[in-house]
C-alpha cells in the first residue's frame, strides 16, 4: 500500500523505453508513448491530478476531451500547446463545492495561458450541454455521467518554428499555419509523432493524500505522415480537426453541426462539439465502405482501426484477486469506442439535435455487454464444487457465468464478479484467480484492477494479456 503527497503529484513521471514508430496498424501501448492518449477514468467526487508530457523537441498542439461515464458525451474540451519537453499539469475536482467538477489551472498557469482559456476565477467549469431530455435516463445515471468519466488526448499538429516569444494567448494551429484563414491553401502542418505520454492520480474520498496512480494508455501511430486520415484534408478543409475557440457559424467544417449536409462530421454529433475524435485517425483502407464502421457512417474513419489495436491487447482478462475483511479487489472496464454505436446513418429520422441526442442516448444505453466470468480459488474449489484432484491447484472451473455491464466506464468489485454464482462456496473464496472475458461484445474493452483495504489502496494494474 502506498501513501502519496499532493505536493509530488505534479512531478509524477513515467519511465519510457524507446520511441516506437511503425508503418501500418495502430498499436495500443500501456505505459508508453503515442500520438493519442486514453486516461481510462476520473472521479469528479474527489481530487484528480493529470499530466500530459511532450517527449520531443517540437512545439505540439493537442486536443483534450473529458467524456462522461454513461454515454460518453463531452463534458469539456479544449486545445493545449506543449512546448519542447513540456509537462502540462492540471487538477480536476469540485473546487467551489457546487456539486460539479471544475479544472484547477493554478498548477500550470503558463500552459493554460497558451490555450487562451485562462479565466479570472482560475477554474473551467464542466458542461452538461449534451444531455437527453428528462426521462431518457435515470437521475442516478445523469449524476454518474456528469461526475465520472474518462479523458482523451489527441495530438493534432506540430507547430514548426513556434517560439515562446510568439506563443501568446490563443495561438493555435489555425492561426499559426494560416492567419488569414485562407481555406484553399495547404496549411503546412505535420502530424504529431509518438511522443505524448500521461499520468493520473485519483485521491480516496476523505483522504486527499491517499489514492490511486496510473499511466495513460498510448495509441501509437494514430495519425501518421502518409497515412489516409482527415489531417490530410487540410487543403480542402473537409475534416473536423482544428478551429478557433468560441466558434461561430462561419467556421464551417470545424464545428459539429446537426443536419449540415456539408459537414464531414454530421453523423458523429450527439456527444461532441468540435475537435478530433477516435474516428479521425488513419483509415488503413483509405476509402469509404471498406470496413464496418466506414459503412456505418458513410465516410472514412479510424474506429475499426482503434478497435483492432485494443483487441490485439487481448479481450480475456485474468488476474489474482483478494476478498477478505481487510483487502478487496476492484475493477474498471472501459469501452472507448462504444459511444459510436449510438449513432445512426439515418440520424433516426430526427430533425433537431435534441431529438437526435434523445434517440442516440436511448439506443446506446440499451447496448449492454455480457462478460464471461470465471472465479477460481487456491484450494481446488471451482464453482462451488470441491474438486479432489490430488496436488493440482487450482482446478479447472466447473462453472462459467455471465455478468452484464451497461455503462461505457464500469467500476465494480469482486463481490459483483461473484454475484452470478449461486453456489455458496464461491462466496467464501478469499483469494484466487478471476477471469473476465469480453470476447463476445460488439465493441472491445480495456480492463484494470486494484485493491482497497483498511491500510489504503494498492497499485492500479492493466489486465490486458
Amino acid at each position: 500500500m502506498k501513501r502519496l503527497k499532493k505536493s509530488i503529484i505534479a512531478a509524477v513521471a513515467i519511465t519510457l523505453i524507446g520511441l516506437v514508430s511503425s508503418v501500418g496498424a495502430m498499436n495500443l501501448k500501456t505505459d508508453g508513448m503515442g500520438d493519442a492518449l486514453l486516461f481510462p477514468v476520473f472521479n469528479g467526487f474527489v481530487d484528480n491530478y493529470f499530466t500530459v508530457s511532450n517527449n520531443s523537441t517540437d512545439w505540439i498542439q493537442a486536443h483534450v476531451r473529458f467524456r462522461g461515464a454513461e454515454w460518453s458525451a463531452e463534458l469539456r474540451d479544449f486545445d493545449i500547446i506543449l512546448s519542447p519537453g513540456d509537462v502540462f499539469v492540471f487538477r480536476l475536482a469540485d473546487l467551489d463545492g457546487d456539486g460539479a467538477w471544475e479544472l484547477d489551472q493554478s498548477l500550470d498557469a503558463e500552459n493554460w495561458t497558451y490555450t487562451g482559456l485562462l479565466q479570472s476565477n482560475n477554474m473551467l467549469e464542466s458542461s452538461n450541454a449534451l444531455e437527453p431530455s428528462a426521462g431518457v435516463v435515470s437521475d442516478a445515471q445523469l449524476v454518474h455521467q456528469r461526475r465520472a468519466g474518462y479523458v482523451e488526448v489527441i495530438g493534432e499538429a506540430v507547430l514548426t518554428g513556434l517560439t515562446k516569444t510568439v506563443a501568446l494567448a490563443g495561438v493555435n494551429a489555425w492561426t499559426w499555419s494560416d492567419a488569414a484563414n485562407g481555406f484553399l491553401n495547404d496549411r503546412g502542418l505535420t502530424d504529431v509523432p509518438n511522443v505524448l505520454s500521461g499520468t493520473a492520480f485519483i485521491s480516496m474520498a476523505g483522504n486527499a493524500n491517499l489514492g490511486l496512480a496510473y499511466n495513460a494508455e498510448a495509441i501509437q501511430d494514430f495519425r501518421t505522415t502518409g497515412g489516409f486520415h482527415r489531417l490530410d484534408t487540410y487543403a480542402a478543409d473537409t475534416g473536423v480537426i482544428l478551429h478557433i475557440d468560441n466558434s461561430l457559424a462561419t467556421d464551417g467544417f470545424y464545428v459539429y453541426r446537426f443536419l449540415d449536409s456539408n459537414n464531414f462530421e454530421q453523423r458523429i454529433s450527439f456527444n461532441n462539439t468540435w475537435g478530433p475524435t477516435l474516428a479521425d485517425g488513419d483509415d488503413l483502407d483509405g476509402t469509404a465502405g471498406d470496413d464496418a464502421m466506414d459503412l456505418r457512417f458513410g465516410t472514412v474513419n479510424s474506429i475499426s482501426e482503434v478497435e483492432a489495436a485494443i483487441v490485439a491487447g487481448g479481450q480475456s482478462f485474468g488476474s489474482y484477486y483478494f476478498d477478505s475483511a481487510d483487502t478487496k479487489s476492484n475493477y474498471f472496464v472501459h469501452f472507448p469506442t462504444k459511444f459510436f454505436y449510438g449513432e445512426s446513418s439515418t440520424l433516426y429520422a430526427q430533425t433537431s439535435l435534441q431529438g437526435y441526442i434523445d434517440r442516440s442516448v436511448a439506443a446506446l444505453m440499451a447496448q449492454g455487454v455480457t462478460l464471461g466470468v470465471e472465479v477460481w480459488d487456491i484450494f481446488e474449489h471451482s464453482g462451488g464444487i470441491n474438486v479432489a484432484s490430488g496436488n493440482t491447484s487450482p482446478a479447472t472451473p466447473g462453472v462459467v457465468e455471465s455478468l452484464g455491464l451497461g455503462q461505457e466506464l464500469n467500476l465494480f468489485d469482486i463481490d459483483f464478479v461473484k454475484s452470478p454464482f449461486n453456489a455458496g462456496d464461491v462466496d467464501g473464496y478469499t483469494s484466487g484467480r478471476v477471469v473476465l472475458n469480453i470476447g463476445g461484445a460488439p465493441f472491445p474493452g480495456l480492463a484494470y484492477t486494484f485493491e482497497t483495504g483498511d491500510l489504503g489502496i494498492a497499485n492500479w494494474r492493466s489486465m490486458q494479456r
